[in-house]
């Protein structure tokens, strides 16, 4: 790589000194440096990100694990691919990772964000001793869910349903299978099951 740039850098100081008018064969020399120098380093650039790919990191909170995960799961062809190419997948993260750095540490009226972005919920706690969770909806409140198990809420916090429904909102989308997902789990494993639950805020 350093003997591409050197050959460059006294190409480009023959030009600045014999005018800018080239002959053939220099012309010839420099497009083929020019070439070869993107043959090489091309693996190391930033590959271009695949239409979606931002979504994605964006819901996975940029957790490159459940990010990888969401494209095996997304019906996109692009997407999919990148599960074949390892150091395209790297790329790609290490971009996402530079240029959409995830801060997932806030807090609201005590309640942490989720360490998973969600289309529904915005965040969360739990009181193990009480068995009280406390869920932040996005743009609608905070409730209340009495009587639920360490076991159940630790299920939740993973998103281990997969979601059912396909859609968009404000605050994200979703698709059939999505998992992890935190609407789903709290629908099935919450919801559902009854559980007490008031407005609390």
């Amino acid at each position: 790589m350093d003997e591409f740039l050197i050959q460059i850098e006294h190409l480009l100081d023959y030009i600045e000194k014999n005018g800018s008018g080239l002959n053939q064969a220099t012309q010839q020399v420099l497009s083929e440096l020019l070439t070869e120098v993107n043959d090489v380093i091309n693996p190391e650039v930033e590959a271009s990100l695949p239409t979606g790919a931002s979504l994605l990191w964006h819901i996975s909170g940029g957790n490159p694990e459940i990010f990888t995960n969401y494209l095996r799961q997304v019906p996109d062809q692009a997407l999919n691919a990148l599960l074949n190419s390892p150091p395209q997948l790297q790329q790609i993260i290490r971009r996402l990772q530079e240029n959409q750095p995830q801060e997932r540490n806030r807090e609201i009226g005590g309640i942490p964000q989720a360490p998973l972005q969600s289309s529904n919920i915005w965040g969360f706690s739990y009181e193990p001793g009480s068995k009280k969770l406390f869920v932040r909806f996005q743009g609608d409140g905070v409730y209340e869910y009495d009587g639920v198990p360490p076991q159940i809420f630790n299920l939740f916090q993973q998103g281990a349903v997969p979601a059912k429904t396909t859609g968009s909102n404000n605050y994200g989308s979703w698709w059939v299978g999505k998992n992890p997902s935190l609407g789903a789990s709290l629908f099935e494993l919450i919801k559902s099951k009854g559980y007490p639950y008031q407005k609390v805020a």
